[in-house]
């Protein structure tokens, strides 16, 4: 059970990298705008996204930590 769980996850996770990527290959003026336009959100957004990121690691090891004392 837990191998097929781990392998479920895996795959759920290699999925969301290999379809643009794949979507690109087969037709790439279809794909271009709409990851252009994410790429775009995403520099735009860039201070935003690494502060939440940076703060819920370290939520993450200040609750590891307490739970140790």
């Amino acid at each position: 059970a837990t191998i097929s769980l781990a392998l479920c996850y895996t795959l759920i996770a290699c999925l969301t990298v290999i379809v643009p990527i794949a979507a690109f290959v087969v037709d790439r003026d279809r794909v271009v705008g709409p990851l252009g336009r994410a790429r775009s959100w995403l520099v735009q957004n860039n201070d935003t996204i690494m502060s939440v990121v940076f703060m819920v690691i370290g939520s993450m090891l200040i609750g590891a930590g307490v739970g140790q004392l």
